[in-house]
């Protein structure tokens, strides 16, 4: 999925029905909503790599107290059987 984060109701209490981009959105919404939550000014992306085999690059920056910005990045490869 490379589109924006956007808040569908796609959720059992929200009662809408979903195709898998807008649920997709919707998870990154929600994602993203969790992490300001979390951490302070906090900020999240997920990145696809159309490599072989195909990799995820996932950050969550924040400002951690006393040390500025903190930036903590994990790459994940898909396995092909």
């Amino acid at each position: 999925y490379g589109g924006a984060a956007a808040d569908h109701r796609c959720t059992a209490a929200g009662g809408a029905t979903c195709s898998p981009a807008r649920m997709a959105a919707h998870d990154l919404f929600e994602w993203r909503a969790r992490i300001a939550h979390s951490l302070p000014n906090a900020t999240g992306s997920v990145a696809y790599a159309a490599t072989t085999p195909p990799a995820y690059a996932i950050a969550i920056t924040w400002d951690d107290a006393g040390d500025g910005t903190t930036t903590h990045a994990i790459t994940v490869r898909t396995a092909i059987p």
